[in-house]
C-alpha cells in the first residue's frame, strides 16, 4: 500500500514528447560492475520506467492519438 501519492514528472523526448506530464507508476533499476571505491556510486545503471499521462480533460476515441 502506497503511502503518499506517486510522483508527478514532466517527460520530455524530444518532438514527439516537448513536457508532457505524467506520474510514475513503476521504476525498475538494475546495476552494473562494482561500485566506485571513493563513493559507492555505482559505475552503470539501467532504468525502466512505466509511465502514465496525465490527461487534464476527456477525450473520444476520435481525439486518441495514434
Amino acid at each position: 500500500m502506497l503511502k503518499n501519492a506517486p510522483h508527478k514528472v514532466l517527460f520530455f523526448f524530444g518532438d514527439l514528447y516537448p513536457g508532457t506530464l505524467c506520474v510514475v507508476r513503476q521504476a525498475r533499476t538494475r546495476y552494473f560492475h562494482m561500485f566506485d571505491k571513493d563513493n559507492l556510486l555505482p559505475q552503470h545503471a539501467e532504468v525502466e520506467l512505466t509511465l502514465e499521462e496525465i490527461v487534464q480533460k476527456s477525450v473520444d476515441y476520435t481525439e486518441v492519438r495514434r
